[in-house]
């Protein structure tokens, strides 16, 4: 039996198609109220006005310090919520498909065929 995860794992597999969309590494743990985010790696495409998903949750960036590899974040953007994130946890610059988005389909599509009318 699968869980909602996998299937949205292989969801954004198929859709994606083989592509790897940039990724980031946190150095620190992250509590659902923290707004300043510190990456392992170079900051590359990451910029203010963009958005990273970390887990389910999505996060508008608001600044970025090339510098000290951090970002300050507006948390549980666009409907999502926030919630506390793991050191080493993985960061998707500008997700194409957001697991959120994937996961609110699902839900809708379970409404549906579970429906009166179906």
């Amino acid at each position: 039996m699968s869980t909602v995860a996998t299937v949205i794992d292989r969801t954004v597999r198929q859709l994606m198609s083989g592509t790897v969309e940039e990724r980031n590494k946190t150095t620190a743990a992250l509590t659902a109220t923290a707004t300043n985010v510190s990456f392992l790696y170079d900051l590359g495409g990451m910029r203010p006005g963009g958005v990273i998903q970390i887990d389910n949750e999505l996060m508008y960036v608001w600044e970025v310090s090339s510098a000290s590899k951090t970002a300050t974040v507006e948390r549980g953007w666009n409907g999502t919520t926030a919630a506390t994130h793991v050191t080493g946890s993985i960061a998707i610059v500008d997700p194409k498909f957001p697991r959120a988005q994937i996961l609110e389909a699902i839900n809708a599509e379970i409404d549906d065929l579970s429906s009166p009318m179906n």
